[in-house]
């Protein structure tokens, strides 16, 4: 299972790594703090992955239904958890 993390906060994207290689023992876990850069790495090996974890708003814009509306182009069988929580500063 490859699945993306898409975090704007160092912090909050570092404790969601570890959670999430926690809870999938195994998995190719690839983080960005950049919504561009997840987007550039979705629309060349969008195919490959199976789960997207993103907030909704980064740096300000709703740049996380843009990396799942990419997501989906690339497979649409693909699952995606938008949240915003910003409780880890």
């Amino acid at each position: 299972m490859t699945i993306t993390l898409v975090r704007e906060n160092y912090v909050a994207l570092r404790h969601l790594n570890q959670m999430v290689e926690e809870c999938y023992p195994g998995s190719t876990i690839v983080a960005f703090s950049s919504a561009e850069k997840a987007i550039e790495m979705i629309k060349k090996n969008g195919k490959q992955i199976d789960l997207c974890f993103t907030e909704i708003l980064i740096n300000g814009r709703p740049s996380g239904f843009r990396i799942v509306e990419e997501l989906r182009r690339r497979n649409r069988w693909a699952k995606a958890v938008q949240k915003e929580i910003d409780h880890i500063k």
